[in-house]
């Protein structure tokens, strides 16, 4: 392959986000271009959040096709879209953002891949979840389980957010549910004993930040979803314990990595198959499950500057994009 050279007609993407020094997404997405040969490129943009909507216009302005969004500005780049579709209008928050001539149209492919998941997972209406957060991602979270299972108990370190979450998702409910309830943060504990699933919604577990939800244990049975990628000390906490994650399996036994939660295969022609697997980082060099889906060798793109309208910047995992990321990234680390 030849030698990529960044010119000026070459697409411009990004990760904006406080911080994403830590971030996988240009290694994956630009491994991914580079094998596709497309003439585009990823880069991590760092945003402060007081500097949020000055850099949110800068990017549209210099001409950035896409943007994925994450901690911790899903809230605020929401509401910086001119226009958001239908689910990231309800959960509140954006984690994929693509360029329109009047702005950012937004979406959330978080809160889409979180309720496959938990269907993977097997929970069914009436299961007990414990959320755990009141952001952008947790939002997300709440979402697929006020859809899927009807109800939400949701426990952050500021009351007021938690209270907030539970107030601006309740119509997201199913009908019967017992919709979403803020929990003192001291009740901690006793909720993750009491649950039937527990979803970490914040950012314990990220590099720079704790990597312990203070007194929270699991059991075996119970469903354990992170969405912190990579081999966090929830992972193996859960996973030593018994605890299962999507696809029945272990929710992440020590000495296996568990895979990011939103970087799963995606349901072959629904609307998670045409967008993005998750707005999250992906992590291109954890391991393919054994039930991933095979799917063609893509045939080279030749000559092709910049990308289609409608190419969205995260691709699921079951592309042939990202397939060809994880063999241009394991190229590189071999």
């Amino acid at each position: 392959m030849t030698q990529r050279v960044i010119g000026g007609r070459t697409a411009l993407y990004g990760l904006v986000g406080w911080p994403v020094g830590h971030s996988l997404s240009p290694l994956m997405q630009n491994a991914a271009f580079a094998a596709l040969e497309l003439d585009a490129v990823y880069l991590a943009l760092p945003l402060a959040p007081e500097r949020l909507l000055e850099g949110l216009g800068g990017a549209h302005a210099l001409g950035f096709r896409g943007l994925n969004v994450t901690i911790p500005h899903k809230e605020g780049a929401a509401a910086a879209c001119v226009r958001l579709d239908e689910v990231a209008a309800a959960v509140g928050a954006a984690n994929v953002l693509r360029h329109a001539p009047d702005g950012w149209e937004g979406s959330n492919t978080d809160a889409t891949a979180l309720l496959e998941l938990l269907r993977e997972a097997g929970v069914a209406p009436g299961a007990r979840v414990l959320l755990v957060g009141a952001g952008g991602a947790a939002r997300a979270g709440a979402w697929a389980a006020l859809r899927l299972a009807g109800g939400a108990r949701v426990v952050a370190r500021r009351a007021e957010q938690a209270a907030r979450l539970c107030q601006a998702l309740a119509p997201s409910a199913s009908p019967g549910g017992a919709g979403a309830v803020p929990v003192a943060w001291e009740a901690l504990a006793a909720e993750a004993a009491a649950a039937d699933v527990i979803l970490n919604g914040t950012s314990v577990g990220l590099a720079g930040h704790d990597d312990r939800l203070p007194g929270v244990t699991f059991r075996a049975g119970q469903v354990a979803l992170d969405m912190v990628y990579g081999d966090t000390t929830f992972t193996r906490e859960a996973g030593a314990a018994g605890a299962r994650g999507p696809g029945r399996g272990p929710a992440g036994p020590p000495g296996r990595p568990r895979l990011h939660p939103l970087d799963r295969p995606a349901r072959a022609g629904g609307d998670h198959d045409r967008r993005a697997a998750a707005g999250q980082e992906q992590a291109p060099d954890d391991p393919p499950l054994p039930h991933r889906r095979r799917v063609p060798r893509p045939r080279p793109v030749r000559h092709r500057r910049g990308l289609p309208a409608g190419l969205t910047i995260d691709p699921p995992a079951s592309t042939p994009t990202w397939c060809a990321a994880r063999r241009a990234t394991a190229a590189a680390a071999g």
